[in-house]
């Protein structure tokens, strides 16, 4: 159902607890901010995902640098309209809503 969906997504998806974590995750989707505040990403992950906007977005000479020297293939693609619904409701649980863009 959809509210067991909901708390699978919240116990996969905390980035607090990839970051402190000496297992990666099999996905990890990067935002805009993850590549400006140059994030320390590397080995967090088997694969890394953006949307084509996201690479759009960066335009800060450090932050386009750090992308482009980023040491794992990033694959980009654009979410079905499913996953922007799910997306849009779990984002609306946990607050984070007014936050995406």
């Amino acid at each position: 159902t959809g509210n067991d969906l909901f708390s699978h997504l919240e116990e996969r998806m905390s980035i607090g607890k990839v970051l402190n974590s000496a297992t990666q995750v099999p996905h990890l989707v990067v935002d805009t901010a993850g590549f400006i505040s140059a994030t320390r990403l590397e080995n967090l992950a088997q694969k890394y995902y953006t949307v084509p906007e996201v690479i759009k977005e960066v335009r800060d000479s450090k932050a386009r640098q750090f992308l482009e020297n980023f040491p794992y293939e990033i694959i980009t693609r654009d979410p079905s309209e499913e996953a922007l619904k799910i997306v849009i409701a779990f984002s609306k649980q946990t607050g984070d809503f007014a936050t995406l863009s």
